[in-house]
């Protein structure tokens, strides 16, 4: 068990480490390298809502999981609105989709806009954190 020092700081770090991996999708996406920018748009939104679960005493090992306890904790309860669940799960889709797919191939005008979403995510849960 963890102290509420340790869980704050612990917060504190996967959400700094949610801003750095979004930083790195937007140079993979401002070097065309886009289904490596679709990778880290996924795990940076990960870190933000893994950070917004601990910070309400929850925690999954796995990444399915995760997602149905952040819609059962986070957005049934009304903690946030819908959207940033669909914004998790887009995510989650596309990541699946260019990691194990077969010549899967993004636009650039549909990871520009999973790197929209993933930063209003990130922003919003920051805001909800602290």
């Amino acid at each position: 068990m963890i102290t509420e020092e340790e869980r704050a700081e612990l917060v504190k770090y996967r959400l700094q480490r949610s801003g750095e991996t979004l930083d790195e999708a937007e140079i993979l996406l401002k070097a065309g390298k886009l289904p490596g920018a679709v990778n880290r748009i996924y795990y940076a939104v990960f870190y933000a809502a893994s950070a917004l679960l601990l910070k309400h005493g929850l925690t999954s090992v796995k990444h399915s999981g995760l997602i149905a306890l952040f819609h059962k904790e986070i957005v049934n309860k009304g903690v946030l609105e819908k959207d940033f669940g669909r914004i998790l799960e887009r995510s989650f889709a596309n990541r699946t989709e260019g990691d194990y797919k077969d010549r899967r191939v993004f636009e650039v005008e549909q990871v520009e806009s999973l790197f929209l979403d993933g930063k209003k995510f990130i922003e919003r849960i920051k805001l909800t954190c602290y």
